[in-house]
């Protein structure tokens, strides 16, 4: 199965989605896919932003999921149609070429077991350490990242058969994912927006971790995307884009690392303060 499929889920933020809907129709290729958007019930007036697209699906749920099962489902709905499906989020804005990056690793990575999901997200906060020749590099990084992200049915199917219902991400991270890696794009090419009404989210906590002050579209303009015009209409990516080594400045693996010490600290503190009280 060759179609080229997007998921999507969305629920009550209409000014998001919106966002998200607006930058997808920018983005190289988007008139090659199918959108198959899977939308809670309760707000006409998200549905509605829907009702203009060229080539969508829309599934509107009979009655509220919740964020985990209305994932699994969206997900589930999209490989009905493919061996490899781009998803996105109603708070997931969509770079100009990722499209034509997800189609790159696609292919360079389908085979290899190691790579079991592909993001366009990445968090960037100072420019100056990505050369300027890596802007359309990638590396592999042992982490998950859903904010618009691509994999194929067999590592689906993995995930699939041990799904969360709490915290559906978390567990592809943690436990699911095993050892194995993410291509990540060293200049990302989603942003997440979903600084207010999403799950778990404190503004504060959005912008030091989820926020990327950099990003392809206020990045690059036209003339470092025209050299690159034609390879994108011959579908030519490998003279595009390219693998590089996980760099050291990598903020998600090192923040993580940092997140991990500081709990140990504080589980060391606890017990130290114990011993103290107790005996």
């Amino acid at each position: 199965m060759n179609h080229k499929i997007l998921t999507m889920t969305a629920y009550k933020r209409p000014e998001y989605t919106k966002n998200v809907l607006d930058n997808l129709q920018q983005c190289i290729g988007f008139e090659e896919y199918t959108l198959l958007p899977t939308i809670e019930p309760g707000f006409p007036e998200v549905i509605e932003l829907f009702s203009d697209i060229p080539n969508c699906e829309v599934l509107i749920n009979e009655k509220r999921l919740g964020c985990c099962t209305n994932t699994l489902n969206a997900l589930k709905r999209g490989f009905d149609r493919t061996d490899f499906l781009v998803h996105l989020e109603d708070d997931t804005v969509p770079g100009i070429d990722s499209l034509r990056f997800f189609e790159w690793a696609n292919k360079k990575y389908e085979d290899d077991k190691e790579i079991f999901t592909v993001t366009a997200y990445n968090r960037v906060r100072d420019i100056n350490k990505i050369n300027h020749q890596d802007y359309f590099s990638a590396y592999r990084q042992k982490w998950f990242s859903g904010w618009m992200w691509g994999t194929w049915i067999d590592r689906f199917e993995e995930m699939s058969k041990r799904w969360d219902f709490q915290s559906w991400d978390q567990n592809i991270n943690k436990k699911i994912r095993g050892n194995r890696y993410e291509i990540c794009p060293s200049l990302p090419r989603s942003q997440n927006i979903g600084e207010h009404s999403g799950t778990n989210v404190r503004s504060n906590y959005w912008r030091m971790y989820h926020y990327s002050p950099f990003w392809i579209n206020n990045v690059l303009n036209f003339s470092d995307i025209s050299p690159h015009i034609e390879s994108f209409r011959s579908n030519n990516l490998d003279s595009i884009y390219k693998e590089i080594d996980e760099p050291s400045y990598n903020l998600i693996i090192s923040e993580e690392r940092q997140l991990e010490n500081e709990k140990l600290m504080l589980i060391g503190i606890l017990i130290g303060s114990t011993y103290l009280l107790f005996g």
